[in-house]
């Protein structure tokens, strides 16, 4: 007797840690998400940048960015007006050459008065963030160069 109602107190915490698992997983692919070329990006050009949202929408609102360096510089701070019919993407130009430091967070903050397909609202108050590193441009001198000739 002693034996099963072990059996079934570990087979409901099994299903009960299967559950909360599903639930995260559910929840982290219903997610907003920024999609960047690469997570490394060189610093000698301009990128475009992807708030990317589970479902389409159609609406107005404004797209917040806010681009910091690991040292804790505000490299980008700026709000962009956003129109959307039918979109799941929204697309912004990202400076590289602005970069300063390797490491590199971006956020966005989508607020957004909008509509599903079925003409439902569907409002959207949300951040996705994502980091990167900002890979300095190649240079023929670093510094100076030190040849020796030896005989």
């Amino acid at each position: 007797m002693e034996g099963s109602s072990t059996v079934k107190c570990c087979s409901a915490t099994a299903a009960l840690h299967a559950a909360t698992l599903f639930c995260l997983a559910v929840s982290a692919a219903a997610a907003s998400e920024i999609i960047l070329p690469s997570t490394v990006l060189n610093r000698d050009a301009t990128v475009t940048a992807t708030y990317h949202m589970p479902r389409a929408t159609t609406g107005a609102g404004t797209l917040s960015i806010h681009w910091t360096d690991s040292l804790g510089r505000v490299v980008e701070d700026s709000t962009i007006p956003v129109t959307l019919t039918d979109e799941s993407d929204i697309h912004f130009p990202l400076d590289m050459r602005r970069a300063v430091a390797m490491k590199n967070e971006l956020s966005a903050h989508l607020k957004l008065d909008g509509k599903d397909r079925k003409d439902r609202p569907d409002p959207h108050d949300e951040t996705a963030t994502i980091r990167f590193v900002a890979r300095p441009p190649e240079r023929d001198w670093k510094d100076y160069a030190i040849i020796m000739w030896q005989q």
